[in-house]
């Protein structure tokens, strides 16, 4: 499966439909949002996605009431600050901010672990796990809007800027 990895979005609507772009015409078969809309309004630009979209909320997220309504106004699923799941046979944990990071990627517990919150691109593995930052949607503090896309077939993982 193809995992679309965004964060950071900061309700940069230009960059949310670019990236949504980017992500449609990918083949993406679900997208993973690591936090950070900030304005539900920034949620709904989400909504043209092709894929299913899961999120979790982040530092700068501050009505959590009306960004879940948001989630269920586009049929999206929102989780708090992390969220442990499974696609395609790979066990993934989605959290905003890295702190632990490298003590739970050592623990061998997931095969991906997907962060944000720094507007920096990363990925390292420490032991079998992949730890990715796919890097700011908005552009704002590295002047670079990025987004990565993960293949659970081969474990890799492509950056795009855009």
């Amino acid at each position: 499966m193809r995992v679309g990895l965004i964060s950071d979005t900061h309700d940069h609507v230009i960059r949310i439909r670019e990236a949504t772009a980017l992500l449609n015409r990918s083949a993406i078969d679900i997208v993973l949002h690591a936090g950070d809309y900030c304005a539900p309004f920034a949620v709904r630009e989400l909504a043209a996605l092709d894929a299913p979209l899961h999120g979790i909320t982040g530092n700068n997220d501050g009505d959590i009431y009306l960004l879940a309504r948001a989630f269920s106004e586009i049929g999206a699923r929102m989780e708090s600050q992390w969220w442990e799941t499974e696609i395609g046979r790979r066990k993934i944990l989605v959290m905003h901010e890295p702190r632990g990071i490298h003590d739970i990627a050592a623990a061998q517990t997931y095969d991906l672990i997907v962060f944000g919150h720094t507007h920096e691109r990363d990925e390292r593995r420490i032991g079998s796990t992949v730890v990715i930052n796919p890097g700011e949607v908005c552009g704002w503090l590295s002047g670079i809007a990025s987004l990565a896309i993960y293949d659970t077939d081969g474990g890799t993982v492509e950056f795009h800027e855009f």
